[in-house]
Formats: structure tokens, sequence, C-alpha cells
């Protein structure tokens, strides 16, 4: 029975591979590689040239879904490409969350639009439209294209970085456009300059475009590893240009004082080049790398339940620490006490936000009165669980786990360096979106994206030579449809 249905599988994929040869364009892959680069130069632009409609439309992910309507043809190509079991984790995700929006009991959040019966499917198109991203690069990604990737990205990270340091100065100093963004803060109802706390020097802490440091650093931490990347892909001239981009990052990501975005660079970092020495053979560095991973996995929930004592080391007050880290556990207990009244496929898409909606203290924003606004559950695994039950958590577990482990194969048969920092940007941006957000950011889409086109890529480079010059020109993906039309 299953070679049966095999067979038919095989029978109706042929058609759609040839339908889809047929429809794509070399114009039309030249418009999505443009819209593609758009998109991730702007990425900065988290909460600066928003427009409020029924959530913040943010200029990347505008231009993401234009370059997903164009591209669409590639983006089918390149999940075809990727292994079946990423396909099935991905194709689960999407089944369990439309699952669960046809048979969840959303509620209305009256004070606020984005709280309202639009806001399940706002989510599944927002799901739909990171899976897009993700095959679109893997069917457009060429050797010259990733290069290309690489050099917008670090270009729109050097000016988002660079404005950050600007608004240390500037908020300390009372400088013009020390604050740029109109989206709302995360309190949910107030927009512009909100004190983000004392931080380095005393001086307050920087949030360059990002709702709050903690965003921002973020950024950053998933921005160092591929401006490394950079530096070893891009020419000797322009080396000099991206190592000052590294700097600048760097900085910006110090001033944040995010004691967890560092500690997720760290951490990440450790267990990327611990495989990278195990790879290599160095059996001395792996041995040490390995114990100070087992240290930090028993020493990082000890901090968290006690940050006071990173106080000395971040110049942040024990009070302000302490205060963040239990926002964080009293929004997790919340999620899991809500997940438990409806364990199974829970209340459907997006309703994480609006289950923990909470009215702010008005004084804290010297305002009189302050409305009821949406929640966060602080994290895609707690906000699975409300949204979507148990099946929910295991889906987006399971398409995790299928990304990352194929990247970590990619890296372990990869030499040199060019895998393993994307891999750490992809994993270190994983591992943020578990501790911020009820939402899978964009910049992890295309993180996991690029991780899933390079794995994809550079192992084609050992099983099917030819591919890495057949496609050096640009022109590969424009006339493939799959492997077997691979080589002409």
């Amino acid at each position: 029975m299953p070679c049966q249905l095999r067979s038919v599988v095989n029978v109706l994929r042929l058609p759609v591979r040839i339908g889809l040869r047929i429809w794509k364009d070399e114009r039309l892959l030249a418009v999505t590689r443009l819209l593609l680069l758009a998109a991730v130069a702007l990425l900065g632009l988290s909460a600066a040239g928003t427009v409020e409609i029924t959530f913040t439309l943010q200029p990347s992910y505008a231009l993401l879904g234009l370059a997903a309507l164009c591209g669409m043809p590639w983006a089918v190509e390149g999940w075809l490409r990727l292994p079946r079991t990423l396909r099935l984790a991905a194709a689960t995700l999407v089944v369990v969350y439309v699952v669960a929006m046809l048979t969840g009991s959303p509620a209305r959040l009256a004070s606020q639009g984005r709280g309202g019966t639009l806001r399940p499917l706002v989510y599944i198109a927002d799901l739909g439209l990171g899976l897009a991203t993700v095959g679109l690069l893997c069917g457009v990604w060429s050797e010259a294209f990733g290069r290309r990737l690489l050099i917008s990205f670090c270009t729109g990270a050097a000016i988002t970085t660079t404005f950050a340091v600007y608004q240390w100065f500037a908020l300390r100093f009372s400088l013009p456009l020390s604050d740029v963004n109109n989206a709302l803060n995360s309190d949910g109802f107030t927009t512009g300059h909100r004190f983000q706390g004392a931080g380095l020097l005393g001086w307050e802490r920087t949030r360059g475009t990002f709702k709050e440091p903690l965003v921002l650093g973020l950024f950053c931490v998933m921005a160092l590893p591929l401006a490394l990347r950079a530096v070893t892909s891009v020419r000797r001239r322009w080396r000099a240009g991206i190592v000052a981009i590294v700097i600048v990052v760097a900085c910006a990501l110090v001033l944040t004082v995010s004691s967890l975005s560092i500690g997720i660079l760290i951490a990440t970092g450790a267990v990327v080049t611990l495989i990278v020495t195990v790879r290599d053979g160095h059996v001395r560095v792996s041995g040490t790398l390995g114990a100070i991973v087992v240290l930090g996995l028993v020493a990082g929930p000890a901090l968290l339940s006690n940050p006071s004592a990173l106080s000395g080391l971040t110049g942040r007050s024990g009070h302000d620490l302490k205060l963040t880290a239990d926002n964080r556990k009293v929004a997790w207990r919340d999620a899991v006490r809500r997940w438990e009244e409806q364990p199974i496929l829970g209340y459907g898409p997006g309703q994480s936000s609006v289950r923990l909606a909470y009215r702010p203290d008005p004084l804290a924003v010297n305002r009189t009165y302050a409305p009821v606004v949406l929640g966060s559950a602080q994290g895609i695994w707690a906000a699975s669980l409300i949204d979507a039950g148990i099946f929910g958590f295991c889906a987006w577990a399971a398409l995790y786990l299928a990304v990352l482990s194929f990247g970590a194969r990619a890296v372990w048969r990869d030499r040199g360096p060019r895998l393993a920092l994307i891999f750490w940007a992809a994993a270190a941006g994983v591992v943020g979106s578990e501790f911020t957000g009820d939402r899978v950011d964009f910049r992890v889409w295309l993180a996991l994206g690029a991780l899933a086109a390079a794995s994809e890529f550079y192992a084609g480079e050992s099983g099917h030579g030819h591919r890495k010059s057949y496609e050096a020109t640009d022109e590969g993906p424009a006339q493939r449809v799959g492997r077997e039309f691979a080589h002409r």
C-alpha cells in the first residue's frame, strides 16, 4: 500500500513541477530577489516607519508579502527540494493551527481593534508568510544571491545599530532625533519615547528602532554571526567595512545591557563551536567547551530565578533585573494555567495575547488612565500552548528540530565557517523566540530560511557537483524545478 501511495504522489507531482516551470519567468525572478533584498535591508525598522491596521505592518513584512506573491513558484519549488521530514513538520504545523482556528473559542478585546475577530486569520497569514519565506529563499538561492543577501542585511544592520549608538548619546544630552519610533510600545497603548531603565554608566538603555532594548539585543545577536559570515565571503577591499559593521553591532548590543541577549549569544555560540571542534577532531578544545555548555545549562535556570546576581556585571540595579525576570515568569505561569483549561487544541491562533490581556499601571507611563491591552506569553512555546494546545507546542518543536538538525548535519559535513555562522544566527533566533513575543519574528524566519537554503545548496555540492558552477550564474533557479531538472 505505501508503494502504491508513493506512485500516486509521484504521478501527481510531475504536472505540478511542469506547471511551475512554465509559470516562472526570468524577470519575475529578478523582482522577487530584489524584494527579498529590500526586505532584509529594512529588518531594522521594527517599530519605526510602521502602519497600524489590524496589526503593526512593518516595511519588511509588506515587502516579504510582495516577494511571496511574485515568487510563489520558487517558494513551492524550494519546499519540494527540502527533506521530507522538514516538509512534514511544516505541513503539520499549518494543519494544527488551521484545526485550532476552526475548533477554538476566540475571545475579543473590545478596547483594541487588533484583538477582534480577524486576529486568528492574521496569525494564520503571518505563519503562512513565514513558511513561504523559508521556501522562497530555498527556491531562489545561489552563491551570488547569498552574498548579496548578506551585504544587504549588513547594510541595514549598520544603519540600525549606528542609530542605536547615537540614541544612547542623544538621550543623555537631549540631541535631536533621539527617538523615531511610531509603533505602539510594549505596554500596548503608548507610542514614542519611554524610559528604558538605567544601564551602562547610569545612562538610559538604548532600544534604537525596536520596541525595547531586549528586542534590539536579539537583533544584534543574530546580526553578529551573519556579519562575521560576510567578512569571510566578500572581497578583500570590502572587509574593512564589514569589520566596522561587526564593531558597531557589538557596541549596540553592549548598550542594550540585555543580559538575556548576551547570554543567548554566548550559549548558542558555545554549542556551535562545540559542534565544529568535535567535527574537526579537536579533542581538548571540544572537551573544555562541553564542560562549559553543561555548566551553562546548570547555571542558566539559577540565574533566571535570581537575576540580581548579574547586577554587578550589567550595571543595572538588582530591582530592575528581578522585575524583568518576574514579569516573564508571571506570564509563563498564566500561560500554563490557561493551557490547562483547554489543553488539546487551545483557544485558536493569536488567542494567547487576548487571554493574557491586562490593564497597565498608568503611573508607570505618566498617564491618568490605561486601557486593557493585549498581553504577551513571552515566548512562542507558551503562546503555542494557549493558541493550539499540546499539539501546537509539539508542532513548533518538530519544525525547529527539523530545520536545526538539517542545518547541523550540513555544518557537520561542511568545512569552514560559512554554514556554522549561519547556523549560529538561526539558533540564536530560535532560542530568542522562546523568551519574547507570541509570534515568530520575521528576522527568525529569514535566518531559518537562509540556513535551510544554504544547507540544501552546499549539501548539493557533494552529491551533485555541477550545482555550484551552474547556480553561481544566478540563472539556475529559473531553469529548474526539483533535482531531476537540475542538470540540462
